[in-house]
This record gives C-alpha cells, structure tokens and sequence, in this order.
C-alpha cells in the first residue's frame, strides 16, 4: 500500500512539473529531469512442436523516473517500472524473469522500484548499479537472449560494467534476482555474464567483421539457507564470426550481414536435467534495406539450454516437464520493420516463422517416440516512446 502512494504521489508530481517543463538532450551538473521509457506492444505466438505453448501478449511498460546529474559524471535514478497486460486485474507476487504462472490470490498491479546510481570515466567507461534496465540484450545473439523479456521480466537489478570504442564493446553484468536473509527456506539466485565483441576491422571499411564472446553462469545457493540445499550452477557461452558487408553501391541504405555461431551449455547439481553438457550450432544470413531486414537462419541444438533465449533453442521441453528433444534442426526467418516515426518514438513491427524438422524425444519415463516436423509463427508490434522533460 506504502508503495502504491509511492507511485501515485510520483504520477502526479510529474504531471504537475510537465505543464512548466522544457525539452532538452543533455545534462548539466544539478539539472533534473523527468525521463519516461513507455513500451506499448502487442505479440501473438501460435506455437507448435513440443517445446512450448503459445500465448499473446496485449499491454504495456512505463517506467517514470527522475534523473539528477548530481556531478558531472555521477547521475542518480529514482522511480518504478510497471508492467500491465490488457484484460488482467491479477499479477502473481514476486519478480518476474519472464512470463510468471498464475496465482489465484494475485495483487492488482505489478510494479518495481526503480533506483539506479551510474558512474561515466570517460573514454567509453560507464559503471551502473541498482536498477540495469529492462531487457538488454547484452549485445547478446540471437540463440542466447529472447526480446520478449522486455515485455515480460522486470528490470535486471544489480551491476554492471560496459565499455565502447573503436575496437572493442564490452558488457559484463551481475543480475540479482533473489536476496535470502539469515534461515531463508529458499536459495538466492543470480545471473552473471560477460559479453566481449571485439572489431578488428578498419571503421572505413566496407566490410565489417567482429568476433563476440559471450559467456553465461546461473547460479541457485546460498551459505545462510534453513538447511541445506543442493547449488546449481547452468553456464552458456558462445563465440563465432559476424560480417557485414556494405553494398550502398548497389542500394542506399542497405547491407547484408553473415553470423556463424558455436555455442555450449553446461550444468551442475541439477538433477532435473537429465543431461550435463551440449552443444549448439547457428548461423544466419540478413538482408537489410534502410528501416526493413529479413533474415534466415539455422540452428542445430544437441543437449542444449539457453538460460536467457527463447525456449524453441531449449532441448529440454517446457511444455511437457521431463520431455527432451534429441539433436534437432530449426529454420528461422524473421522479417522486420523498425523505424523512428518521430523524436524519442519507435516502431518496431515483426513476424517470424519456425520450422523444426522432425525428431525424437524423450519423457521423463523413458520412453521415446519420433515427433514429426512443426511450423511454428508469431508477429508482434512495439511503440517505444522515451521522452526526457527539464525539469530544474
């Protein structure tokens, strides 16, 4: 109840100060403002094959806060970040790390505190902590971070670490997604990860060609727990090559960009799983043509679990529980429209289709049977305005 003031004294302050104040892009010492991230989506996924259900999602994110550029390199955060689904009046408890299960006994509105303190060293160094944002992507590909989880996640909450230059983008982040206290019945959990895209090519040039590395830790423990529970650890990392060639000559505007990715997964003390070590092999081929792309992909997984991507590179089904795809073969192709439609305003419409050949599976009594091949699609659209207003 606290909180819920919280926000509604938050609301109407802003909507007061918004009538005296001025448009502006950059910050000076003592100058505050009122920065608004509002993500309007609506996505539809029609799912078939095994690996999950298929489920639309109609709603919103506003995140309201206010920035205070306390020195010149030193700014601090304060606000809330709520989530809102059209035709819900019931969230179940707790923090989201994707689409939540239902609670018979929800609470009427879903919404976090927003807290963030960063940190600017100059020369592409930029420290973070508190409140990290909502569904970054870490610079993350395609089979290790799902987009949905801007819509369905809260913010990631801890630190983080990144640097951008000429040659090198480095993201390394520590998310905490659940604090115990001393006896806690339950295990803290957090999510470590370090992503390092380096980009040995000459900025000029009409090939561009980096090579990432990415690397992922799950982790559930804790020393100060009721009694003891068995850790688990689940790690993913991936490396490969990316080329984007620049084809202006033949079109304004366009390009084309070629991925080849290697991806591993391991885990730890989860008996669950039933298997310990995998692989996964992807590439992708885009088309780009000023605000549209098109791309084509392939993926191979074998005993492998993205931790942040989408279920379908998951060879542990999250439909049926127990139930394991063998080494299986997908093809992805997404067409995508994104564009500003006018100053701190998005668009971003997409469609894309799955095809998974056949395979077999697995259950979790042992029995094994042959799937067939599934064709899999989901569209969706996102406006995404991110107003900043002077405030002092």
């Amino acid at each position: 109840m606290i909180f819920r003031k919280f926000i509604a004294t938050l609301t109407v302050c802003a909507a007061a100060l918004v009538g005296s104040a001025q448009t502006a892009d950059s910050m000076n010492v003592g100058d505050i403002y009122l920065v608004v991230e509002n993500m309007h989506f609506f996505r539809n996924n029609e799912f078939d094959g095994g690996h999950v259900k298929g489920y639309t999602l109609p709603g919103f994110t506003l995140t309201p806060r206010m920035a205070w550029q306390w020195t010149e390199n030193v700014t601090v955060e304060a606000g809330a970040h709520w989530i809102h689904y059209w035709g819900s009046s019931s969230y179940p408890h707790g923090t989201y790390w994707g689409l939540a299960d239902y609670e018979a006994d929800g609470k009427a509105m879903h919404v976090v505190p927003w807290l963030q303190a960063s940190v600017d060293f100059g020369k592409g160094w930029r420290m973070v902590f508190g409140s990290l944002g909502s569904g970054i992507d870490h610079n993350l590909p395609l089979p290790l971070w799902d987009s949905e989880l801007q819509q369905i996640a809260d913010p990631e909450a801890g630190l983080r670490l990144t640097h951008n230059s000429t040659h090198i983008d480095l993201d390394v982040w520590c998310d905490w997604r659940d604090f115990i206290f001393n006896n806690s019945p339950t295990q803290e959990r957090f999510v470590f990860g370090s992503s390092v895209v380096t980009k040995p090519s000459n900025p000029e040039s009409w090939v561009q060609i980096s090579v990432p590395l990415h690397f992922i830790a799950m982790h559930n423990g804790g020393e100060i727990l009721a009694q003891r529970i068995k850790a688990t650890n689940n790690f993913n990392a991936a490396t490969g090559v990316t080329a984007e060639f620049d084809i202006n000559t033949m079109a304004s505007g366009s390009y084309v960009q070629v991925d080849l990715l290697a991806a591993g997964y391991h885990q730890h003390g989860n008996d669950s799983i039933p298997f310990t070590l995998g692989y996964g092999l992807f590439s992708a081929i885009t088309l780009g043509y000023n605000d549209l792309s098109l791309q084509a992909a392939w993926w191979r997984g074998d005993r492998f679990n993205s931790l942040l991507g989408e279920e379908f590179f998951c060879n542990m089904s999250a439909m049926t529980p127990g139930m394991v795809f063998g080494r299986y073969d997908m093809f992805v192709t997404t067409l995508m429209y994104d564009t500003y439609v006018a100053r701190r305003t998005r668009l971003t419409l997409d469609a894309t289709l799955y095809y998974n050949a056949a395979t077999r599976v697995t259950y979790a009594n042992g029995t094994a049977a042959d799937i067939p091949a599934a064709t899999s699609f989901a569209f969706g659209a996102v406006l995404h305005l991110s107003p900043r207003l002077k405030i002092k």
